[in-house]
């Protein structure tokens, strides 16, 4: 379960951290193997010196509420890492329409380089959560025109077969109705969309298909270079580049839970309004991990 609402307080106040998952297999000759259990990192973020008032601890009170503990997950933007400039996403080849936003961290020195030759590492994390009305993709040095966005519509499954589409969110911009894709474990399964206004209003199936248990529905622009979708972070062009480095520039969100069910707010609310070790960080910790689970 997730909400895309932001943290409301002040995470820029708090702190982040990382941590990865590796296991260490000692050898009988005093060596050892390392095994990394996790394509990527996670982040982990202390909100509690975020929290500077009374007004603030009601907020955080309401919102924890909202996500009912660690039930329901949420936005956190990551004062250290929450932006891309120019990271790529692939190279055009004239087939692929499809990639997705990442942020790219290296330290790959040159070939020749001396004294080691080509060395380092690189770390390829996914995006998932951009923040709409900073993004910008481009192919090469060709800014992309981004058309229609924002509408969404979940699959309703009967017997195997797409029987309709529920509109959850009508978008705008879109000038002509977008395309209708429609993809799982079944096949056959086709769909239009209707436009008034620049919003789409609903969906019409044409064909239901067969053997679907579970569907995803992706609505492509018509009157864009591409598509991005805001939920997943999925760039989808009209057109597959043929060449062409495709990078991005544009901020985004960590999707997070918090670490707890239990909120301390009575600890909060004395140590900040009446103890002195709360300006130094004596505020009882407020966690909230990044989570893989966030649609």
């Amino acid at each position: 379960m997730f909400d895309h609402i932001p943290f409301p307080l002040i995470v820029e106040s708090g702190t982040s951290s990382l941590s990865f998952s590796t296991t260490i297999i000692p050898t009988g000759s005093g060596a050892e193997q390392r095994i990394g259990n996790w394509l990527d990192a996670r982040v982990t973020f202390n909100a509690s010196m975020g929290v500077r008032s009374k007004q603030d601890i009601i907020t955080l009170v309401q919102f924890f509420r909202a996500r009912k503990g660690r039930l329901r997950g949420f936005l956190v933007k990551d004062l250290l890492d929450h932006s891309a400039d120019g990271d790529p996403l692939g190279v055009g080849d004239g087939v692929n329409k499809v990639f997705q936003l990442q942020r790219v961290y290296t330290d790959v020195t040159a070939q020749n380089s001396l004294p080691y030759g080509s060395t380092g590492n690189t770390d390829t994390r996914p995006i998932y959560k951009p923040i709409f009305g900073t993004v910008s993709i481009y192919v090469g040095v060709t800014l992309q025109t981004q058309g229609g966005y924002g509408a969404y519509g979940e699959a309703v499954i009967g017997s195997g077969a797409i029987s309709g589409i529920t509109l959850t969110n009508a978008g705008t911009g879109y000038t002509a109705a977008p395309t209708v894709v429609i993809t799982g474990d079944g096949t056959g399964a086709t769909a239009t969309a209707t436009v008034s206004a620049g919003a789409v209003t609903n969906f019409t199936v044409t064909n239901g298909g067969t053997g679907y248990t579970t569907a995803t529905v992706t609505l492509l622009s018509s009157n864009g270079n591409y598509d991005l979708n805001y939920k997943t972070g999925v760039v989808t062009f009209t057109t597959a580049p043929a060449s062409g480095t495709i990078t991005w520039v544009g901020d985004f969100y960590v999707p997070c839970r918090f670490a707890e069910d239990d909120l301390p707010a009575d600890e909060i609310f004395y140590d900040l309004l009446y103890s002195s070790t709360a300006a130094a960080g004596g505020v009882p910790d407020i966690l909230m991990l990044e989570t893989r689970d966030f649609l």
